[in-house]
């Protein structure tokens, strides 16, 4: 009975040695696991704040990219505006051109009807002063009323 007694002791040492072995590797993987969830932790932390960062540079980036690109707009649209005021200019000019054109024309006109009387009158006193052979003086004074009554 006492061996009994003594071998039940034993085995339940045994058993006793087993279950603290088994706390203790319980024990220490839960550690090992504890140091493991603060070391990620930490890591996961520090790539959150690297990730933060790293939106807050893109979206100085994209920000100033936004910026560039509303000022090239603006400067096409006030290069357009320009041109189409140059255009409109042009245009102007070209109305002006064509208004003087048809005025040139309108004097050459002018100028030949209004010569052609001229050389009738001075043919004449041409005439007269070979006929006649009255001074030079008299065809000049001539010339000059001829020219005179073609420019009223």
């Amino acid at each position: 009975m006492i061996k009994e007694q003594d071998e039940a002791i034993q085995e339940l040492q045994g058993k006793l040695r087993e279950s603290a072995d088994e706390c203790e590797s319980l024990r220490t993987a839960h550690e090992n696991d504890s140091t493991l969830i603060m070391k990620l932790s930490k890591k996961l932390e520090t790539l959150l704040m690297e990730n933060e960062d790293l939106r807050e540079v893109l979206r100085a980036h994209v920000e100033a990219a936004i910026k560039s690109r509303d000022k090239q707009v603006e400067k096409r649209k006030e290069l357009e505006d320009e041109l189409n005021c140059k255009g409109d200019e042009i245009k102007a000019r070209d109305k002006q051109i064509e208004a003087l054109r048809a005025e040139k024309a309108k004097a050459e006109d002018a100028f030949v009807v209004w010569s052609l009387p001229f050389l009738v009158v001075w043919g004449f006193v041409m005439v007269l002063d070979m006929v006649l052979g009255k001074l030079l003086l008299t065809s000049c004074f001539l010339m000059g009323l001829a020219f005179m009554w073609m420019m009223r």
